[in-house]
């Protein structure tokens, strides 16, 4: 029978603990840069999140204000007080333009059309209302 000397291979790490010593203060200002980099990058997102949020909430709050006008005005129509076709009106410190154009179905049967207008700093909105009356008294 042969003899075999066997040698255990020792892992890197151990080597690394036996012989030179390695400075802790560079690895740990390493592992500190990258995680600033990633809490300034996840700040970043956060950042133009918010700013899309906002964005989002002030076209919803246009449009909820444009739905509200039209309304009231289908509602002035619907009690038969006498509208302008085109006027301006404020609501909320907000100008609201709107026009009114009416198409008549049939004798009975008349479709109001509101197209509402905003200006919201650059830029500008819009959206259009139906509503459509039924007159037993023609």
């Amino acid at each position: 029978m042969k003899n075999r000397n066997l040698q255990i291979r020792q892992p890197i790490s151990s080597l690394l603990k036996s012989g030179q010593k390695s400075d802790p203060r560079g690895f740990i200002l390493l592992e500190t840069l990258v995680a600033l980099v990633i809490l300034v990058v996840g700040i970043l997102f956060l950042i133009n999140s918010l700013s899309l949020i906002i964005k989002c909430n002030t076209q919803i709050r246009n449009h909820a204000l444009a739905a509200i006008l039209a309304d009231n005005i289908l509602t002035r129509i619907e009690t038969g007080e006498t509208i302008e076709r085109q006027s301006e009106q404020e609501i909320s410190g907000k100008v609201f333009r709107w026009e009114l154009d009416e198409l008549t179905i049939s004798d009975k049967l008349n479709n109001f059309l509101i197209k509402i207008f905003w200006q919201d700093g650059k830029q500008s909105g819009s959206t259009t209302f139906s509503g459509v009356f039924f007159d037993p008294e023609p």
